[in-house]
């Protein structure tokens, strides 16, 4: 492995977000009111992608990593400084990203090109992902809460894209008071570092997590993350565009607070089993919810919230390597979910309606159908495909752990329940609603099967290519068992839910409150918090702005001559004695 600490490698690596903001200047400058400079430059931005995705994945087979200060001396930042610090873990994001990034900007120039507004709409996409490579590349929490509040701001602007609909608005309010408590865990989690004399630097590992400091980062983790009692703003985040929805809430934001608890949780020491019990009952809890979902955009919603739990399960495990290639695997087959649910939703009249696209996609377009199908199973790990090769290893250590049988059982539902959610998403594709009609032109020029294709491949092997190049396990003998029982898992699960469909009314009686966590409460929540800030603006104008500036400046002219008037009594009283 490579340490390296010297300005040349720095400036190699700072390449990718240089490159970001020169393309956005090129493209505001060039490309605005010229549609060939817009399509070259399009060209260019996305080449670009391509090489630097290509470089990093290199610079992680090698093991680079790169440590670079800045402002640290005694005078700036508190004596903490400003540093990037990168390595395998943000190289193979960097890889990841760029290249899903590559196939969603594709994707999203048809999918808003008769917005009069889609290049600024570009634009945005292309700020927010500059903004989560500074996230993954920061060496101290000063340098991440930069790109921690980016991508934060990034998520509210791009899900209210569509501010004439007033769910949207009101949705990406949601989000953004949800991430707001995640941003104060993180704050309060700075403030008692210094209180203590600890450093902000990431790679510190001298400092130790106690109690109170632990809560304050596990909340902002599990904030914008969105784990259990933060999962809602998830779902109703789908109220934005769809090329939204599959770049921020599959792959790239949703997974921060998981990518920052997989570098930490092993210098915090404490914490595996809250990480653990966390990340079951969320994957638990998206699972059923997604079970019992209509809404296409919001099944697939829910099985990330699904998903991202079961990410924080293997990370109280201690299985970090393992973590990192199921986000990276997750990126590419979600991100093809949701722009395949896009494709349908626009061939079906514009229904999210999951029992309407069911006549759309095996009617119309059996190759969009077969691509949703596809990335159900690599999702639950069906056999040889990417996420089979890591679930498997993650199966192997849940069951050989050694850990409390409770925990365990919770931890084989989870496995259980991601297969029951994609079959009976498949079986509602499936079925025929007489009622839905589908639109025989369903796509007219959006359909761009090698969008799909590249990250259908890598969802296929991927997980087999990273593991075989370059494996972070080591070589072990297991139960014939543990090999069994996922693959018995997937047939149970296949079998039970043709079983449940029979008792659809049954099923469909969860469907109100989703298991009592009534969303109307969330929306009564954002209308109570919008109130309260109106208060706080005029409370602001009155009282810091009008009363005590102004009103004190009225009041001194106002007894100026009694002022004087006491004065000279003064005066005179005194020159008299």
């Amino acid at each position: 492995m490579f340490y390296v600490y010297w300005s040349g490698m720095f400036m190699g690596v700072l390449l990718v977000i240089l490159f970001l903001l020169c393309s956005l200047k090129i493209f505001f400058l060039f490309g605005k009111n010229n549609a060939l400079k817009k399509a070259t430059m399009a060209q260019f931005f996305k080449f670009g992608l391509l090489l630097l995705g290509g470089g990093m994945l290199f610079m992680a087979f090698l093991g680079v990593e790169v440590d670079y200060f800045f402002f640290s001396g005694g005078e700036y930042w508190l004596n903490n400084g400003m540093s990037i610090h990168v390595d395998r873990y943000s190289f193979f994001f960097f890889f990841v990203g760029l290249l899903v990034s590559w196939s969603i900007f594709n994707f999203g120039v048809r999918y808003v090109k008769e917005e009069s507004e889609y290049f600024s709409f570009l634009m945005l996409l292309a700020l927010f992902l500059f903004f989560m490579l500074i996230l993954v590349s920061s060496g101290s929490f000063l340098f991440l809460f930069l790109g921690w509040e980016g991508v934060g701001i990034m998520s509210y602007v791009l899900i209210s894209w569509w501010f004439g609909r007033m769910e949207a608005v009101n949705n990406s309010l949601q989000a953004i008071i949800y991430n707001r408590g995640g941003d104060f865990g993180v704050i309060l989690f700075m403030g008692l570092l210094l209180l203590k004399g600890e450093k902000l630097i990431m790679t510190n590992t001298e400092w130790y997590g106690g109690g109170v400091i632990f809560f304050f980062f596990f909340l902002g983790v599990v904030a914008k993350s969105s784990q259990f009692l933060f999962h809602p703003w998830l779902p109703n985040a789908m109220e934005g565009p769809t090329p939204v929805s599959s770049l921020l809430h599959s792959s790239t934001m949703v997974v921060a607070g998981v990518f920052l608890m997989m570098r930490m949780l092993l210098d915090l020491g404490i914490g595996y089993t809250y990480v653990f019990l966390m990340g079951v009952i969320t994957s638990l809890l998206g699972g059923l919810m997604s079970f019992v979902s209509f809404d296409v955009k919001k099944i697939i919603a829910y099985s990330t919230t699904s998903q991202l739990g079961f990410m924080m399960m293997s990370l109280g495990l201690g299985l970090n390597f393992l973590t990192l290639f199921y986000i990276l695997m997750h990126a590419f087959f979600k991100a093809m979910m949701f722009m395949l649910s896009g494709v349908m939703i626009h061939g079906a009249n514009n229904s999210q309606d999951v029992r309407d696209l069911g006549v759309y996609s095996s009617e119309y377009d059996s190759f969009t159908f077969f691509l949703m199908f596809l990335g159900g199973v690599v999702m639950f790990g069906f056999p040889f495909f990417s996420s089979f090769w890591i679930k498997d290893l993650i199966f192997e250590n849940l069951a050989g752990g050694g850990m409390n049988r409770f925990l365990w059982l919770l931890g084989f539902f989870s496995f259980l329940v991601t297969s029951f959610y994609t079959w009976r998403f498949v079986f509602k594709l499936l079925g025929v609603n007489k009622m839905g009609v589908g639109k025989l032109l369903y796509m007219e020029n959006m359909k761009l099967e090698w969008d799909f294709v590249r990250l259908v491949f890598m969802s296929m092997m991927g997980g087999f290519s990273l593991l075989f190049f370059w494996s972070p396990l080591e070589e072990g003998v297991v139960f014939f068992s543990y090999k069994v029982l996922p693959v018995f898992f997937i047939f149970f699960s296949y079998y039970g839910v043709s079983y449940l469909m029979s008792f659809g009314k049954w099923i469909n009686w969860f469907n109100g409150y989703l298991l009592g966590y009534n969303s109307l409460i969330h929306k009564v929540v954002g209308v109570l918090f919008m109130k309260f800030s109106l208060f706080l603006l005029y409370f602001d104008f009155l009282f810091l702005e009008f009363f005590l500036p102004r009103g004190m400046g009225d009041l001194v002219w106002k007894f100026n001559k009694v002022f004087w008037v006491v004065l000279l009594l003064v005066l005179g009283v005194l020159m008299y004695n």
